[in-house]
């Protein structure tokens, strides 16, 4: 939510050269809580990754929903979709080297 915002609405636009989001919410419930974004307006390189692990997938985002973010962002940006295996939500952040 906030990282695509920050490339989308912000500002400082101009200076964000590409875009890693790690465990985003899906679109359903950033719309639910008022955060929406809109990955269709991204212009730089997106690299969107979730776990695999038994979270809430209410919450976090599942293989599908992580999908329909990677579909919604332009074909006319580079964009990479990763799910990391056996990881929980909690290890998205601390352990970026290990996907």
């Amino acid at each position: 939510m906030g990282v695509i915002s920050a490339a989308t609405e912000n500002k400082n636009r101009d200076r964000i050269k590409a875009i890693f989001f790690a465990n985003p919410i899906n679109l359903a419930l950033a719309q639910e809580l008022k955060r929406e974004h809109d990955p269709g307006l991204v212009s730089v390189p997106i690299f969107l990754i979730s776990d695999t692990g038994g979270g809430d997938e209410s919450l976090v985002v599942s293989g599908t929903k992580l999908r329909e973010i990677y579909d919604a962002a332009p074909e006319t940006v580079g964009k990479i979709m990763a799910r990391r295996a056996g990881a929980d939500y909690g290890d998205m952040l601390p352990l970026p080297t290990a996907i």
